[in-house]
């Protein structure tokens, strides 16, 4: 090889290189500034809450005689399913429209002044619909897209909402669980 490509690595050569060109780097860096401080004031704020629910599973009192007595409680599928087909019961029963409008009307959501706006522009298109309904439908789509779920550990679910309201962002949750465990419970006693 010859000697003379071999160079030792200069890092001053680099750095009165980047003293030369140091306004355009400061452009750069000014430019990337203003354009985050310009987005993030027009990114609206958003506030996240979420509630926690352990879903404990009831067992007849048969099979709770026969697992205290050393007997194997029969299950063709394992743990990790049961939970899986618990937590998607939970995702399709709280996603469902008419439990999500319950929600709405409890909550009196349909009041907010841009909501009946979006109905009255909409009702052009949905002539068979009241401005009211359009208005509660507009708002469960809205919340169908901001519910998220999760699983926090052993039959213990998390339910998270979304919204820019910090208000709504707290009541949201709580009314979805207490009104979840409500309909569960009329489910059990049906």
């Amino acid at each position: 090889m010859d000697g003379a490509t071999d160079k030792a690595l200069d890092l001053g050569h680099y750095g009165r290189m980047l003293w030369r060109r140091r306004w355009i780097v400061l452009t750069c860096i000014v430019g990337v500034l203003c354009a985050t401080v310009v987005g993030l004031r027009y990114v609206p704020s958003q506030y996240e809450s979420s509630v926690t629910l352990l879903i404990e599973e009831r067992q007849p009192l048969s099979s709770q005689i026969e697992e205290v007595l050393g007997g194997m409680r029969s299950s063709s599928r394992g743990t990790r399913e049961e939970e899986e087909e618990r937590l998607s019961q939970m995702i399709g029963r709280i996603r469902s429209r008419p439990f999500l409008e319950r929600v709405v009307k409890i909550l009196k959501m349909t009041d907010d002044p841009v909501i009946r706006e979006q109905a009255r522009d909409r009702q052009a298109s949905h002539p068979e619909l009241t401005r009211e309904e359009l208005e509660v439908r507009l708002v469960v789509q809205s919340l169908q897209k901001r519910i998220q779920f999760g699983t926090v550990g052993s039959r213990l679910y998390q339910i998270i909402i979304v919204d820019t309201d910090p208000q709504n962002a707290e009541l949201l949750p709580k009314w979805v669980s207490e009104l979840f465990v409500d309909v569960t419970i009329q489910k059990e006693l049906e």
